[in-house]
């Protein structure tokens, strides 16, 4: 795998590079520090997985990740930021982040997120979540109302899956998983994943339940 690290703080920075390099399946890390230097590479297409820092010398780090989830297909993203602003978070995730941790979690452990999102989930920081809680709650975070049904950010119902998305969360609303999806659609074990996060994004959705959810109100799901 190919990894890089978008943080402006090069003590974290080296920290992140040096857990990851250990990491046998790991073939190289690449580290920047602004959405300049990310925005320079000209490798982006090949990372496989990006850890991205939102609060940087030129701007939130949000650009960078949109700039990723439209040149990948299969790549993760995940950020881990010092940022609880719910507005923010909120843009993270639409941004294209399927996972949003805090700095100041302990222990950090980056590896057990990075798996933890490689199987399809999609880590929250508790202190994150708790805050973004509280910020709903006091109605701080934007919401939109389509028939009545009060969904953050939701988008409009004509959001529709491609036929591969919709035969992937149907196969998964039936209980299989990722390894027996590929195996009925003749997919590669590492291609799932890849139309997971695709799903999440377009239907809003952190996790397996509230993507299934999602598609089955939208009438996507036989």
């Amino acid at each position: 795998m190919i990894f890089c690290i978008l943080e402006d703080n090069l003590t974290l920075q080296m920290y992140l590079k040096k857990i990851i390099s250990e990491w046998a399946e790991v073939r190289e890390v690449i580290c920047v520090g602004s959405n300049e230097e990310f925005f320079s590479l000209d490798n982006i297409s090949k990372i496989d997985f990006f850890l991205a820092d939102l609060v940087l010398p030129d701007g939130l780090g949000i650009k960078s990740i949109e700039k990723y989830v439209a040149e990948t297909d299969q790549g993760f993203c995940l950020v881990i930021s010092n940022l609880f602003d719910g507005d923010v978070i909120i843009s993270a995730l639409r941004a294209g982040a399927v996972g949003y941790l805090h700095k100041d979690d302990s222990p950090l452990n980056i590896r057990e997120q990075i798996e933890f999102v490689r199987d399809g989930g999609s880590p929250m920081s508790p202190l994150i979540a708790h805050n973004l809680i509280k910020e709903i709650q006091s109605s701080n975070v934007s919401t939109k109302v389509i028939d009545g049904d009060h969904r953050l950010g939701a988008e409009p119902q004509s959001t529709i899956l491609t036929e591969r998305e919709c035969e992937v969360i149907n196969l998964i609303a039936k209980g299989l998983t990722y390894l027996e999806v590929a195996s009925v659609l003749s997919l590669s074990k590492h291609t799932v994943p890849g139309y997971i996060r695709t799903i999440y994004r377009k239907l809003q959705a952190h996790n397996r339940s509230e993507a299934v959810f999602e598609a089955r109100s939208l009438g996507l799901i036989d």
